[in-house]
């Protein structure tokens, strides 16, 4: 059982899952935020509100943040290539919001 375990983390030491991982969890995360605070408006109009110029960065914002939980895991169980990739997909997210607040 040990074994297995090993061999699962083994695997997940890998950039590309961390990559995906870093934009998956702030997807959920998104929808989380449509279901708890927004669960009694449209889908669409809650996507509207959110690519709303003075709205998006709040929301990028929230969606990042648990990766910082993600990375953190990652750095405690020593896997720094998957880290790596979280970053990098947080760094993007990251510039994206720069990029819809000042431009």
């Amino acid at each position: 059982m040990i074994q297995k375990q090993k061999k699962i983390l083994e695997k997940i030491d890998n950039a590309f899952i961390g990559f995906l991982l870093g934009f998956l969890v702030p997807l959920l995360t998104y929808f989380i935020i449509y279901f708890t605070q927004f669960a009694n408006e449209d889908f669409l109009h809650f996507l509207n509100i959110s690519t709303m110029k003075h709205t998006a960065p709040s929301i990028l914002k929230m969606m990042v943040f648990p990766n910082m939980i993600v990375f953190l895991i990652g750095n405690i169980l020593k896997k720094f290539l998957f880290c790596k990739g979280v970053f990098y997909a947080s760094f993007l997210i990251i510039v994206a919001m720069l990029l819809v607040k000042y431009l």
